[in-house]
């Protein structure tokens, strides 16, 4: 009832004192085809604490520079392909990136989680062709300890450039146990 008095994109304002900034503030995105084309800045900055997605494209949602902690998808999440926009989550504060297990993953343009704090990443696909071709894509995530392709890869290509630049902490990198094919540009 309450998501249904709201507006897509809608900034909604839940509890505290507004005017003296200790609300809690929500961005809603409810419909399951809708494609987003706006960007949330320093309005929204420090209130934007957590993404919650249910069915929605947030591919032209810019959140580069935000505060979010958390990304998560509904479990059934259907939009496919999933895809990550250019510097799309460049310099947040992300601790996780478990992506639903889509039929397909893009990775196809620039810097999309560069210098966020991830400290874990979870790829999660029914794909068995896999190609990172964007520049950058996780480059300066300094915290990121672990990383895991899609279970069911069996071709992997990666020709986007310093992919895990600066990846000081990466420990551990979980390859897919039927990975027949590697190709690094």
């Amino acid at each position: 009832d309450v998501l249904a008095a709201c507006t897509d994109g809608e900034v909604v304002v839940i509890g505290g004192d507004a005017d003296a900034g200790k609300s809690t503030k929500w961005v809603v995105f409810k419909r399951s085809t809708q494609v987003f084309n706006a960007s949330y800045g320093v309005t929204f900055k420090n209130y934007i604490l957590g993404i919650a997605v249910y069915n929605a494209d947030i591919f032209n949602v810019n959140f580069n520079g935000l505060l979010p902690a958390f990304l998560h998808f509904n479990a059934d999440y259907s939009v496919t392909p999933l895809r990550f926009n250019a510097s799309q989550f460049y310099g947040t504060k992300l601790n996780s990136l478990i992506t639903p297990n889509v039929p397909e993953l893009k990775f196809d343009y620039n810097s999309a989680f560069q210098a966020s704090t991830l400290s874990y990443v979870v790829l999660q696909s029914q794909q068995t062709n896999l190609t990172i071709s964007g520049a950058n894509m996780w480059t300066g995530c300094t915290s990121l300890t672990s990383f895991t392709l899609p279970p069911n890869l069996t071709s992997l290509t990666i020709n986007g450039g310093s992919t895990w630049n600066s990846c000081s902490s990466l420990t551990s990198f979980t390859m897919p146990p039927n990975l027949t094919s590697l190709t690094i540009g």
